[in-house]
């Protein structure tokens, strides 16, 4: 299906990106296009304007300075991040995660910005016009309610980013500029938890950068995903986890991605592991309480019993795994 009409501006600042977003009031963002162009032949986006970042100089790089930590540019190509040995020595599960994604042609089109602001995805909202127009819509298509989990009146569409959830175990932060502006934002804090709006930005503010803070480099972390194929696919469930030390005791950090809007933070988990001697019953209990926290699951080929087996498998591994690595 060829692309509907639009606008195209390559603007070579991101003031003057912003200023243009704001003046149109229907652009978009373009970066790596890998998830944008689709929606947009697929008509679920239809933006009168792309401004493109490619001209904008200082938005790819990967750098690191002792004591602030790992900065990453947001139009740098989640090949180059899964390449880097700089994320590898620092980061090595954000790179595990840029490696996992898609096939090697898309990560070299696809932008570490772009995955980190990845729509959310479901069966009944990804298709066809024809579809969409078929039947019932859902909220995410404008109706009323969630035809994915019958009865409720929030989006569940679910959040399929690989960058994400390692991002928010890593404690990173998103730097988000708008017109003059800039603010740091705690990547935690982006997500809204709505499957219809997934993403607390302004229509004309722009990602532009990553920090993983110092504290959060050199950890024993690990990055584990379930797909029906290893590339190509999003994943279906995954599991981010970085061990911290915190005084006489290691703590746990795990965040789960293909379960609700949003990468989930597994806090009852979390405080299971926390002080306690780490072992195979330890991790079996924490990953049992990871598998009841989520919310509703629920999309055409995978049921909740499913996700939740999956999920609780994924974080007694990544729990195990991480204390069996750890560096003390």
């Amino acid at each position: 299906m060829p692309l509907p009409a639009f606008q195209y501006l390559e603007p070579k600042s991101v003031k003057e990106a912003s200023r243009l977003l704001r003046k149109t009031g229907r652009g978009k963002v373009l970066s790596g296009g890998t998830d944008l162009l689709p929606l947009m032949r697929m008509r679920l986006e239809e933006p009168a304007l792309l401004v493109s970042l490619g001209a904008i100089p200082g938005l790819s790089f990967i750098s690191y300075r002792k004591g602030r930590g790992l900065r990453v540019g947001a139009f740098t190509s989640l090949a180059a991040v899964g390449n880097s040995p700089e994320v590898k020595r620092q980061c090595p599960m954000l790179a595990q995660a840029a490696e996992k994604i898609a096939s090697p042609q898309m990560r070299n089109a696809a932008t570490l910005g772009g995955n980190i602001l990845l729509d959310t995805k479901c069966p009944y909202y990804n298709q066809s016009p024809l579809w969409l127009e078929s039947g019932e819509r859902c909220l995410k298509a404008g109706g009323d309610r969630c035809l994915a989990v019958q009865g409720q009146d929030s989006c569940y569409a679910v959040w399929s980013s690989d960058t994400a959830p390692p991002l928010v175990a890593l404690d990173a932060r998103v730097k988000l500029v708008r017109g003059e502006r800039a603010r740091w934002l705690p990547i935690e804090r982006l997500y809204s938890g709505l499957g219809d709006k997934p993403c607390k930005i302004a229509a004309d503010e722009i990602l532009t950068e990553v920090l993983v803070p110092e504290d959060s480099c050199r950890l024993q972390t690990i990055y584990l995903r379930y797909s029906q194929r290893e590339v190509i696919d999003f994943s279906v469930v995954s599991v981010a986890a970085a061990r911290y030390r915190r005084k006489e005791s290691a703590e746990f950090r795990l965040v789960a991605g293909g379960v609700d809007p949003a990468p989930k933070r597994l806090l009852q988990a979390e405080a299971l592991l926390r002080g306690k001697v780490i072992d195979k019953s330890t991790a079996q209990k924490a990953a049992a309480a990871a598998a009841k926290e989520v919310g509703p699951i629920k999309d055409v080929f995978y049921p909740s019993r499913f996700k939740r087996d999956v999920l609780r498998a994924l974080v007694e591994q990544a729990i195990l795994a991480c204390e069996s690595g750890k560096k003390e």
